[in-house]
């Protein structure tokens, strides 16, 4: 088959590279010129587990090409994926331009009998819109075999994206034209490498589906951040309660670790949308919105811990900026939040290490502009208490005689719960985690 994929970020990157590796002829249309040069020289600008290889391998094999000429790449096609952003806009409602100038583009240099894809997250109703915009273009006009458009929306995680697309717990493909949705599911099944069931909906369903899911997992994780607070005031301690929760298959372990709240590219935005539907639709979604309310209350609470311990005007080292480890991604990271929080109380410095710092750098130089250490030991240099922000494993593994050597206070922060309390203490430190007993030195035993 030939594929055009439009748009090389996280998910056109993936989908593209993937359908490559599959023996497809794919074309990605990417408007970014350096970008496109980057990818054609095999340089993957994101940090993706088993994605270079693969991007390495399809490019070496010929399957794979990028372009950033769209009279091209729009009517090669036979599949075309749109796969561009969809931010927060105002009021919490989805900003569809980017959408909506590829609509416009694949109405002027689109061909008769293409299946369009929507891979973009986007409100119910959006698809079947699109379609009747395409069809009513003046190039379409008239065709018979105008093209189809279908949803599909990704649920693809950062930091697992491949294996999350070839080993899916699911597809969602949403579809009013039957045919043509068959036909993308027969696309896929030869790719994936489980037995993931394939549902074949209507594009209004496979909308919903994307929101509600990611929605779903951010009340989770709210429920359980708050849960941790309460922890805290018990003295229990929220991971041994997250542990013996997951036991039950009904809940199971996943979205049950606590920390500094959800962040990324997608939980925000979405949750921000679905509520906005909601309201919209006179069927506010109230234990939604008290997630919402809760996700936000976590920087407060926990910049309170800091300013606690931390005297005015001193140097906090931060690990981690990234949203979760695995990825470079900061969109949205909680750690900004709590930083502000903190900021807001007192005076201080913040020196932030990150194992992915050179690509944090390169994909959001104004954001972190300033911020950025080298290396661990540059971030902890005079540093009077120290904050671990991201998951990365090798935070768990932590020298404490490296901080001996180079932090001037004694106190740690572990909002993600990855360190081992009893050890910490004794090199001397206190500690503080996120929904456990505050242990310092002077309890300690």
């Amino acid at each position: 088959m030939k594929i055009t994929v439009i748009g090389a970020g996280y998910v056109g990157l993936v989908a593209a590279v993937c359908f490559a590796q599959g023996g497809h002829q794919v074309i990605c249309l990417e408007r970014d010129e350096q970008r496109c040069r980057t990818l054609e020289n095999g340089q993957c600008p994101i940090l993706e587990e088993g994605l270079p290889p693969k991007l390495d391998s399809a490019l070496s094999k010929g399957y794979l090409q990028f372009t950033t000429d769209s009279e091209t790449a729009i009517p090669w096609g036979e599949f075309v994926f749109i796969t561009v952003g969809t931010p927060e806009g105002e009021d919490g409602q989805p900003d569809l331009r980017a959408l909506q100038s590829v609509i416009s583009s694949i109405g002027q240099h689109g061909r008769d009998g293409q299946i369009v894809v929507i891979k973009s997250t986007v409100p119910p109703g959006t698809t079947q819109m699109i379609g009747q915009a395409i069809c009513a273009d003046r190039f379409c006009a008239g065709y018979s075999g105008a093209p189809q458009v279908i949803c599909n929306p990704e649920f693809l995680r950062e930091g697992t994206a491949v294996s999350d697309f070839l080993s899916p717990d699911r597809v969602v493909v949403g579809a009013e034209n039957r045919a043509a949705g068959e036909a993308l599911c027969a696309l896929y099944r030869p790719l994936l490498q489980t037995s993931a069931p394939i549902v074949l909906t209507s594009s209004l369903n496979a909308e919903l589906v994307k929101y509600a899911s990611n929605s779903y997992l951010a009340v989770r994780l709210s429920y359980i951040n708050e849960l941790a607070a309460l922890c805290e005031k018990l003295g229990a301690d929220i991971n041994e309660v997250a542990q013996a929760m997951g036991l039950d298959h009904r809940i199971g372990h996943s979205y049950l670790s606590a920390g500094l709240g959800y962040g990324g590219s997608c939980l925000p935005k979405d949750t921000q949308a679905l509520a906005h539907m909601a309201r919209k639709a006179g069927a506010p979604l109230t234990v939604l919105e008290h997630a919402m309310t809760a996700n936000q209350n976590i920087a407060n609470r926990l910049a309170e811990r800091v300013t606690s311990a931390v005297q005015p005007g001193g140097i906090i080292a931060v690990w981690g900026m990234s949203f979760k480890a695995g990825t470079e991604d900061t969109r949205c990271s909680p750690i900004f939040s709590l930083m502000t929080a903190i900021s807001q109380r007192m005076d201080c410095k913040f020196q932030i290490f990150d194992p992915a710092s050179r690509m944090i750098e390169v994909q959001y130089p104004q954001t972190v502009s300033g911020l950025l250490s080298r290396t661990p030991e540059e971030s902890l240099n005079g540093a009077d208490a120290l904050i671990v922000a991201t998951a990365w494993p090798q935070f768990q593994q932590i020298d404490m005689n490296l901080l001996s050597a180079h932090m001037r206070g004694r106190t740690i922060f572990d909002f993600v719960n990855v360190l081992d309390r009893s050890t910490v203490q004794r090199a001397g430190f206190n500690y503080y985690g996120c929904g456990r007993q505050e242990s310092t030195l002077s309890n300690f035993y």
